[in-house]
């Protein structure tokens, strides 16, 4: 699977400037052409970890759009209760690859507030975590535990997106430059 494939099928929401941050897992030696693709957008990029042989889990950002998003009343409450004490946007990102790599290495329990730096609701977040993952209204992006038909009509725009994004790869535009008329 190319780069592309993989950032159409895991990002294109976030590609397209509907969501703060994404991450998906590449083969290790994609890093050069991860950064090649990024290179001069408004994209930040955080490896978060190996996953597996020769696979690594890849964090994108856009440092404003996550700024507010975590910054967000109940979802810096949330934060700091998890012990996010710096707000500043890379400290932010780099206490969440250290919880995640402690996950990784079997020292911790999954750090669930990947899903604030994603730009999943509060409710969501707070409620997959009380829920053990169960008793969700639905399910689509991620597991709804509130505020549904807001979150619907939020997925119906997220396929949307895709939908787009495809279209726009597949005539022949670029990442990047897609990256740059959209987000």
């Amino acid at each position: 699977m190319s780069l592309d494939d993989i950032l159409e099928n895991c990002c294109a929401p976030f590609l397209m400037g509907l969501r703060p941050a994404c991450m998906f897992v590449a083969p290790w030696d994609c890093k050069g052409e991860i950064r090649e693709t990024f290179y001069d957008t408004n994209v930040q990029i955080m490896p978060m970890g190996q996953i597996g042989a020769g696979k690594e889990l890849f964090f994108l950002y856009r440092e404003e759009a996550l700024k507010q998003e975590v910054n967000k009343t109940l979802q810096k409450e949330f934060l700091l209760q998890q012990g996010y004490l710096d707000f500043r946007v890379e400290e932010l990102i780099y206490r969440l690859s250290v919880r995640y790599q402690a996950y990784a290495k079997g020292r911790s329990t999954f750090p669930h507030e990947f899903g604030i730096f994603l730009g999943y609701s509060y409710e969501d977040v707070v409620g997959f975590i009380e829920h053990e993952g169960e008793d969700f209204l639905y399910a689509d992006y991620w597991k709804v535990y509130g505020n549904l038909e807001y979150k619907m009509d939020l997925f119906d725009r997220f396929h949307r997106a895709e939908k787009l994004f495809a279209t726009m790869l597949h005539s022949g535009m670029d990442i990047n430059s897609i990256i740059m008329q959209k987000g």
